[in-house]
């Protein structure tokens, strides 16, 4: 597939409306009490919007902030196509962590992609995570990668595509299935990774393996080739969201 690299950084700032009044210049509600949090959000296409017709209000990052933090907090994704862990080590994290993040999520997928080496993938992450937790000041939740065996820009690949799916664009593909125990030990990476780092872990890829053992997974992805569509994204941002909302309420 083809992946063009896109830095995509949204910074959002909820304010309260303005309160007018006939003859005076209008004002601005001051923000509600207490401390304010910032959510930075690191990661690669999906994490930026991919799949979504609406990324501001549909990304699954975009939910999360709206969701689970208050009014006053500050919110930056930094998501962007093609990008490897060793590309955010150098390209998100620095200013990233300029924004003194209190609160951060992290799912990059690339490398899975583009054939990382495993370990150097693992020293990669944990290395971006510990420096991203900032001696514990940062709550970092972060992502597995997604099954892609169902992803319609596979199976289009397929010796018997299915009807009326998008057209084959990554060359051959026997057999789906083939890629999932790569995946696994990319995920077994993450997990570990969590572990060692305290990070919080959002196990997207097993809770689209519940979709579909309750067949509703190929809803999470119709319409699109290769990224979640808005109900994909609205999964993502329930697990993602999760482990946000507990961080918040143990600090």
């Amino acid at each position: 597939m083809t992946r063009c690299r896109v830095l995509a950084i949204g910074l959002a700032i909820m304010l309260a409306p303005a309160a007018c009044s006939s003859g005076a210049p209008p004002t601005v509600a001051a923000a509600p009490s207490g401390a304010r949090d910032v959510y930075v959000a690191l990661g690669n296409g999906e994490t930026a919007g991919n799949g979504v017709k609406d990324r501001i209000r549909d990304a699954w990052p975009q939910i999360v902030y709206r969701d689970q933090l208050s009014q006053a907090s500050i919110f930056a994704n930094f998501g962007a196509q093609d990008m490897t862990v060793a590309d955010a080590l150098t390209d998100q994290l620095l200013p990233a962590l300029a924004l003194k993040p209190t609160v951060a999520t992290v799912h990059l997928t690339d490398d899975q992609f583009l054939r990382t080496p495993v370990d150097e993938f693992e020293r990669n992450l944990t290395t971006l995570v510990r420096r991203l937790r900032r001696d514990g000041r940062t709550a970092v939740v972060l992502g597995t990668i997604l099954p892609q065996d169902r992803e319609p820009g596979v199976l289009a690949c397929t010796p018997n595509p299915p009807p009326n799916g998008p057209r084959c664009r990554i060359g051959s593909v026997d057999n789906p299935a083939d890629g999932n125990a790569r995946i696994e030990l990319f995920n077994s990476a993450i997990r570990r990774v969590a572990s060692v780092t305290g990070a919080r872990l959002a196990d997207v890829h097993a809770a689209f393996l519940a979709a579909r053992a309750a067949g509703g997974e190929d809803a999470l992805w119709a319409g699109n080739d290769f990224s979640p569509n808005a109900a994909g994204h609205q999964l993502l941002a329930r697990e993602f969201g999760a482990g946000v909302r507990d961080a918040l309420k143990s600090r």
